[in-house]
């Protein structure tokens, strides 16, 4: 028998795994299949997974344009940079989200578009560190 609060614990633990699978914008079939699992043996209510799923799918039909000086802005890019400056800059961007898994509050629209932009920027000045 479970108390409410491991099981709201457990029920954020997935939002949380979902937050992550879908900030790279592509949700494919296997994270799909790998969600069920997880939910399932955290017993984790239909009801309650089929909504934190809808409103990331939701979340995720949201366009978001990103220019390269845009993410460069975000990243606070000054100067010709490293990569592991971009996953340095991109974890201290991300941070403050990993933190809010301990809140006993849902993820919001915000919150999902604030990091699918680190998402976005990372990806872009990734591949411009590359083509320079």
């Amino acid at each position: 028998d479970h108390t409410h609060g491991e099981y709201t614990k457990r029920l954020k633990l997935v939002e949380f795994l979902m937050l992550l699978a879908y900030a790279d914008g592509i949700l494919d079939s296997k994270e799909k299949e790998l969600f069920l699992d997880v939910g399932a043996f955290l017993q984790i209510d239909n009801q309650d997974f089929n909504e934190l799923y809808d409103n990331f799918e939701r979340f995720n039909a949201i366009e978001i344009p990103m220019s390269l000086e845009e993410a460069k802005s975000l990243f606070e890019i000054q100067t010709p940079t490293t990569k592991q400056d971009l996953e340095k800059k991109a974890l201290d961007l991300s941070t403050p989200y990993y933190h809010k898994m301990n809140d006993n509050k849902r993820y919001s629209e915000q919150d999902f578009i604030s990091l699918k932009k680190i998402a976005l920027a990372s990806q872009l000045l990734e591949n411009d560190l590359k083509d320079s």
